[in-house]
């Protein structure tokens, strides 16, 4: 029933159009909105958040049941975008973190950069600061909500998801100066993500790829907060800095670091909303509703209150030092027609001399400083295909744009998340092929039956 919260908390709501589950309808009849607008509930919950009306933050049941209808209206969304552009419900959410897709897109971008860097990572570390000692914004948080944290845990998880990631680019990731000190020459990747312990506390998992001054060993880095004399500076910076006494630094060259932090994806995406194939067309025709479907998933998922609040706030579960693209691989002689399908054709388009800069890269070889043919692979990881307009019959123009010219990505480098095919031998040679050799034409490879 729309607008039901108005009536179970009146002295938070004194207008019915201050609603949250019907906003948009009601805004609209009202005339305070126009008709093509689409306002935002997560908006709406954070300027409530942030305002004076403090009972809002603290009424653990209505922050449950706007949860609840709101991800179901986003169920509702992925579902109606899947059947309008026939895909998967999967590959329709995959850009959400609370699915379990966008977790294997997560780890998908972390094998290419480990191609592109030539190396597994060789730096991880864990941090879980407590939040009864984590320092607090006075303006924020008065006498009354430090003695009892527990009432605006709202506040707090934004409050420590900024504070962490502002203090990790301040002491480690973008300080240079601190970095050397530590015996660290260089930080060329990095990610991290923020995860909840048992009793809901953020704590952040970082991994990096970084050169080690000369002379420096790697066991000196690496530390376990609580387990003898410390020795290692990391260890005792993180202590120091966030005040706590949980902190896990491990320094290798193997994949163990690698393992380390993927495993967490891997946990992640098991604790995330997954559809069923099938799921649509399973049981009665009551039983087949799109909403017997959403109640499906909603049971499935038990968020704490410091993850509702990282949901409704927008704020992102994973940071990196680098960009990141979802992109099937080509299937050669497949007849599909898609935006991966054209991607790969405006690649192929490039090929020729007449787009030089796109389809030539200098590396350095034996005998000096040769030219070869890009892979459609690092094409991708520098180009991307902006549009795709149909002028006759099998016919297309394609405007292709390079990568992170501008914005919050500018500069960065690109990871493209690749999704393999398993299902014969042949299909997945002919996708490698594709999108691994050395520049091949589309028809220099046989169609894969």
């Amino acid at each position: 029933m729309p607008g039901i919260e108005v009536a179970a908390r009146p002295w938070l709501y004194v207008k019915a159009s201050l609603g949250d589950t019907d906003i948009s309808n009601r805004l609209k009849e009202l005339g305070i909105l126009k008709a093509s607008s689409t306002p935002s509930a997560k908006t709406h919950w954070l300027r409530k958040v942030l305002s004076r009306n403090v009972d809002f933050v603290k009424d653990y049941p209505l922050q449950c049941f706007l949860h609840d209808a709101t991800m179901a209206k986003t169920i509702t969304s992925v579902v109606a975008v899947a059947e309008k552009q026939r895909i998967s419900p999967d590959e329709a959410a995959a850009d959400m973190p609370q699915f379990e897709q966008y977790w294997h897109h997560q780890a998908q971008k972390l094998e290419d950069v480990c191609r592109q860097a030539q190396t597994f990572p060789n730096l991880f570390f864990t941090i879980a600061p407590a939040e009864w000692r984590f320092p607090l914004h006075g303006g924020m948080f008065d006498k009354a909500d430090q003695d009892d944290l527990s009432q605006c845990q709202a506040w707090l998880t934004m409050h420590m998801r900024n504070c962490i990631g502002a203090i990790l680019d301040e002491v480690l990731w973008k300080n240079k100066a601190q970095a050397a000190d530590l015996g660290i020459a260089e930080i060329e990747h990095y990610t991290y993500r923020f995860e909840f312990q048992g009793r809901g506390t953020l704590h952040v998992h970082a991994v990096a790829w970084v050169k080690f001054n000369p002379g420096v060993s790697i066991e000196e880095l690496s530390g376990r907060s609580g387990v003898g004399v410390q020795t290692s500076p990391l260890v005792r910076l993180l202590e120091e800095v966030f005040d706590c006494g949980a902190v896990d630094v491990q320094c290798g060259h193997s994949e163990h670091n690698l393992l380390r932090y993927v495993a967490g994806y891997v946990a992640k995406a098991s604790d995330s909303l997954r559809f069923q194939k099938g799921d649509e067309a399973r049981g009665t025709p009551a039983e087949t509703s799109r909403w017997r479907q959403v109640y499906r998933l909603l049971c499935k998922r038990s968020p704490l209150e410091q993850e509702m609040a990282m949901y409704f706030a927008g704020l992102p579960m994973v940071e990196s030092s680098f960009t990141g693209e979802r992109m099937y691989p080509p299937i050669p002689g497949s007849t599909a027609v898609n935006k991966y399908r054209h991607t790969y054709m405006a690649y192929q388009e490039r090929l020729s001399a007449v787009h030089p800069e796109h389809a030539q890269v200098q590396e350095v070889a034996e005998h000096g400083q040769v030219l070869r043919l890009r892979s459609f692979v690092e094409w991708c990881r520098l180009f991307r295909l902006h549009q795709y307009i149909k002028t006759g019959e099998d016919a297309w123009n394609y405007v292709v744009r390079e990568r992170n010219t501008r914005g919050r990505g500018f500069g960065k480098k690109c990871a493209i998340a690749m999704t393999w095919p398993f299902e014969l031998l042949d299909i997945y040679c002919g996708a490698y092929a594709a999108s691994f050799l050395t520049s091949p034409r589309s028809g220099a490879l046989s169609p894969c039956r």
